[in-house]
């Protein structure tokens, strides 16, 4: 598959290379489409100067006043990110490029509210927990469209953020948004669109554990027509365990075809493959922090999006999108030996015995958005949006392990409504509703507002939302053979946030804070006593969200968020893998970049920070049993480099974990130590 793409790169670049003359006879007159509300980046910009007869300034070394960032996740609507009342988080492609730190979840772990537990080295099964929410009750969107298995789970283990414009994170129950799964949030990887000249780049990398990885990327804009096509290779060869290695492949294209300034098609294209030795699958399951790992079984995950939209401003007060989407899942475990007993948990009581699963899962989607202008004058705008959304998903699984077979299907539909007030430049209310039918367990409302107001005279804005979310149930927690329940209900939460955002020194320095408040009610869990799952358990988490950036000059920024967290289940305890504090801090400076010209050097050095208190998890005990124990706190630190020559090159570094902490974000599966990639990149523009 990869080397497919490939492929295809290099016959557009041969291709690409050819239209090269008359592009240039063409220069500065493509078109770009007139659609109102595109949620591009180009959207936020500033429109260019119409003369360019002066000659160009030298850079200031003073920051720019920074436009607010549009973002889509909060609302369906592109807003810019002060002017909506939900907690929103965007990390940007600069920031990933500078970082080098190109796993998504290692990039979500420094948002506020966000916690990332990884049973071990990379590649091994990551999952995200917002403001004390559950693994599964995250929404998860490839450009909007929705990725996470039937039931809420996605395992970010293989994500690259190859392609990304940026990754935005916006936080609080998104249910009348997005449906089944966004009881805490939603995550949308936003695939980046391509303008300019045609744009080939590469790059080669290695490190340790064996480690290489190899990129190729082809971006640009051709007219009407524009493209973003790449494909990336991580391997791990060495690891530090037996039966550790790891192969994935990620691939990413966004083609976009602007009919006429009112319409627009867009095809997006993302998808991994994941093959790795499966050493964590020990004996008991408990780790090797506890027993030896695993040397013989396997697992292979595979994922694909394929994704097609149209866009049209049918009226000037009416735009319609029209979004069809297919979204498939393979897993397959192959478990060919059990681990080896531990020393010291005498005997094992559950020894994985041999045998095969495998997991096939589809989602075909449809959504229909209809944004309609209802009323505009001088300060007051009101703009009401009418969408419906169907999806049918379909699970098979094959289980010689235990015997099982499932193959079920089921067909979900929902409407959405959505009202949008802006009010003289500084108040800006919305609030929608959604109904949900399902059809395993029937119809479900669920409804958001959120307020946004603006204090220019003294740089403040005040933020807060409230509204209720659910998650529908699994397919596993239905029909497991003996231990599922056909008629579970959906889990539900009922949330709120409130918050302040300051801004001082021409926003040269954000400061901000909110706190919030989740009531989770109807919880599915296994019922030891009852022997099957059922709605038996309640929880709830509340907490404050803090963040500081500093931009003193232009190429010096830092970034600092921190989450204290309380949660706790009906009987009182704390949740598992919720840490109670959270700091992360880092540091992005490009010295020299006014000492040379800019095409030919580049120097970009970032220190990052990671701080982790203790938390509950579950670990075995010697006398072969498991029981609630604290997972101890942990500091991490991460450095990176690059440095750009001779117009097409740029050389880059990244060291992880430099201090080699040891740590576990999942009790018995050690995180790795210290590593080093390194590598070069080719740049060449046509």
């Amino acid at each position: 598959m990869t080397r497919s793409i490939i492929a295809v790169v290099f016959i557009m670049c041969a291709g690409l290379s050819c239209l090269r003359s008359a592009r240039a006879e063409n220069a500065g007159q493509e078109s770009k489409p007139d659609i109102k509300d595109t949620p591009d980046k180009e959207s936020a910009k500033e429109p260019a100067e119409k003369s360019t007869e002066k000659p160009a300034k030298e850079p200031s070394k003073e920051p720019a006043e920074a436009l607010p960032e549009v973002v889509v996740t909060a609302s369906r609507l592109p807003t810019p990110s002060d002017k909506t009342g939900v907690s929103v988080s965007s990390i940007k492609a600069e920031v990933i490029e500078a970082t080098q730190q190109n796993d998504a979840d290692t990039q979500l772990q420094y948002v506020p509210g966000v916690t990332i537990a990884r049973t071990g080295l990379e590649g091994s099964q990551s999952s995200l927990f917002i403001r004390g929410g559950d693994s599964n009750q995250t929404e998860i969107l490839f450009d909007g469209w929705r990725v996470n298995r039937q039931g809420g789970a996605f395992d970010f283990a293989g994500l690259d953020t190859l392609g990304v414009d940026r990754i935005e994170v916006a936080r609080g129950p998104a249910s009348s948004v997005f449906g089944s799964d966004a009881m805490t949030g939603a995550v949308n990887l936003v695939t980046a669109k391509g303008e300019g000249s045609p744009t080939l780049t590469t790059s080669v990398a290695g490190g340790t554990y064996g480690t290489d990885r190899e990129t190729i990327s082809l971006s640009g804009q051709e007219k009407q027509f524009s493209y973003n096509i790449a494909a990336s290779q991580l391997g791990r060869h060495d690891g530090p365990y037996k039966n550790s290695d790891l192969d994935l492949y990620n691939y990413v294209a966004r083609l976009d075809f602007d009919i006429n300034p009112d319409q627009a098609l867009k095809l997006i294209v993302r998808g991994t493959d994941l093959s790795k030795g499966y050493y964590e699958n020990t004996a008991t399951g408990y780790g090797p922090g506890a027993e030896p790992p695993n040397p013989n079984s396997t697992l292979h995950n595979s994922d694909t999006l394929v994704g097609l939209e149209y866009k049209g401003q049918i009226l000037p007060i009416w735009q319609t999108t029209l979004r069809l989407g297919h979204y498939e899942i393979d897993l397959d475990y192959d478990s060919k030996s059990p681990a080896p007993p531990s020393p010291w948990l005498s005997p094992p009581d559950n020894t994985v015995p041999l045998g095969t699963t495998n997991t096939h899962e589809h989602r075909y989607m449809l959504d229909w958005q209809n944004n309609i202008l209802a009323y505009e004058a001088k300060d007051i705008r009101n703009t009401v949006t009418l969408g419906f959304y169907a999806e049918h998903e379909s699970y098979e699984q094959e289980d010689t392990i235990y015997d099982a077979n499932e193959d079920v299907s089921q067909t979900n539909c929902a409407g959405y409504f959505q009202d949008r007030l802006e009010l003289y430049e500084r108040v800006f209310l919305t609030g929608g509703v959604r109904q949900e039918h399902n059809e395993q367990f029937g119809s479900f409302t669920t409804a958001r507002g959120d307020v946004s107001i603006l204090i220019p005279e003294s740089a403040t804005r005040l933020h807060g939302s409230v509204g209720n979310a659910f998650r529908a149930p699994s397919f596993y927690e239905l029909y497991a053979a003996g231990t599922g329940d056909a008629h579970l209900e959906p889990e539900q939460n009922m949330a709120w946030d409130a918050g302040v955002e300051q801004n001082f020194w021409q926003k040269r320095i954000n400061l901000g804070a909110t706190y919030f408040n989740n009531s989770f009610n109807n919880l599915i869990e296994y019922g030891y006593a009852t022997q099957h799952f059922g709605n038996i358990a309640t929880a709830s988490s509340r907490g404050v969200e803090a963040s500081f950036t500093l931009k003193p000059v232009k190429d010096i920024e830092f970034q600092s968020a921190a989450t204290w967290l309380h949660t706790e289940n009906n009987t009182g305890q704390p949740l598992l893998r919720r840490p109670r504090q959270t700091f992360t801090e880092r540091l992005i400076m490009r010295p020299l970049v006014h000492l040379v010209p800019a095409k030919l050097a580049g120097l970009e050095v970032t220190l990052s920070a990671l701080n982790v208190s203790d938390d509950s998890d579950i670990g075995p005990t010697k006398t072969n049993s498991f029981a609630t124990m604290t997972n101890p706190e942990y500091t991490r630190f991460d450095a990176a480099a690059s440095y750009r020559f001779l117009e097409h090159w740029r050389v880059f570094a990244r060291m992880d974990n430099f201090t080699n902490a040891k740590y576990e974000t999942a009790k018995t599966f050690p995180a790795e130590g210290a590593s080093f990639l390194g590598g070069l990149e080719f740049t060449w523009k046509f």
